[in-house]
């Protein structure tokens, strides 16, 4: 009888697959072209930290571990698909290549970064991120494609469009760099560390982001979560639609366009009073965006309190939540 493999996941779902295959150089990455070749199924992931799992997966996993960091020069540097994000962003700014400071502490690996264009804290990835290699795993090919290419956009990129298996990120960092610490969890650390604008500096900064993350968001090894669950709608302003609270209840921030981003988690505290209790999910105490594993939930679990949360939003506001991260099915 063929052994399944267990496939870990920071929702901590207990999900089984037929294969897992392991990719450490682009030389392995044939066996997943054969794969492509034979019709077989597959799935791509990184570390896990972005997905939510059925519990057994009727294919076989693949998942990159391509591990390198090359510095091309003071500003310029070339990084595996499988090294862990936040050790980057230490490396980073260890060799003074700045800008990722507010990055610091997303969980998963570089390679997952661009797929979803990571951002927090008022900074998005896709601003240094100069190409990406990757393989085009309809036809096989190795390709580059520019910032450009990559389409990002909110949360949003090409590989969430097509087949892409990243193996390398190249990113560029400005000669000139200027901290971003305007967000209001930011400027509230600061006044009760007694610092000004004038005391930080890139590393300063990153510790106070990392400060915030750990008192607001739960860590995935302790309490299962795969961070913020839905992103944080953007709509015209004149489409706001309130039933029961006022426009000031809400996290509002002007985009442009007469748009407007709304805070989903604010949205999804004001009306989880409403939410019928789950034994096996909920959403984190600190954090409304979050939605934790509590009690060994399965997939089915997760997703029926999913489908609550964004059926009392659209109820509320007139909003229909989008989901962050991807849902795979067996």
């Amino acid at each position: 009888m063929k052994q399944l493999k267990k496939i870990s996941n920071a929702l901590n779902i207990q999900s089984y697959a037929d294969d897992l295959i392991q990719i450490t150089s682009k030389s392995e990455i044939n066996e997943l072209l054969n794969l492509i070749n034979d019709n077989q199924s597959y799935l791509v992931i990184g570390e896990g930290t972005n997905l939510v799992l059925p519990e057994n997966i009727s294919f076989s996993v693949v998942q990159p571990k391509i591990n390198f960091i090359e510095q091309i020069n003071e500003h310029e540097v070339k990084v595996g698909s499988g090294i862990n994000w936040t050790t980057l962003v230490k490396y980073c700014l260890q060799h003074n290549m700045f800008g990722f400071e507010n990055l610091i502490d997303i969980p998963g690996s570089v390679g997952a970064a661009p797929v979803q264009n990571i951002g927090a804290f008022g900074v998005e990835i896709s601003k240094f991120i100069k190409a990406v290699d990757c393989v085009d795993l309809v036809n096989g090919d190795q390709i580059t494609l520019s910032q450009q290419q990559c389409e990002f956009s909110y949360r949003s990129s090409i590989f969430q469009k097509k087949r892409y298996l990243i193996t390398a990120v190249h990113f560029h960092f400005p000669s000139t760099h200027k901290l971003i610490c305007h967000y209001d969890s930011i400027q509230v650390l600061m006044k009760k560390k007694g610092m000004i604008s004038e005391d930080l500096s890139p590393i300063i900064l990153s510790e106070l982001v990392s400060e915030i993350r750990s008192s607001n968001l739960p860590n995935p090894s302790i309490i299962p979560n795969v961070g913020s669950f839905f992103k944080n709608p953007i709509i015209k302003k004149a489409d706001l639609s309130l039933k029961n609270f006022k426009e000031s209840d809400l996290i509002i921030w002007d985009v442009g366009d007469e748009k407007i981003k709304l805070g989903a988690g604010r949205m999804i505290e004001l009306i989880k009073s409403r939410f019928q209790y789950n034994i096996n999910v909920d959403v984190y105490q600190k954090h409304a965006l979050v939605i934790v594993n509590k009690n060994n939930a399965k997939q089915e679990d997760v997703l029926k309190f999913v489908d609550e949360i964004k059926s009392l939003i659209e109820e509320e506001f007139s909003i229909t939540l989008e989901v962050e991260p991807e849902i795979i099915y067996s």
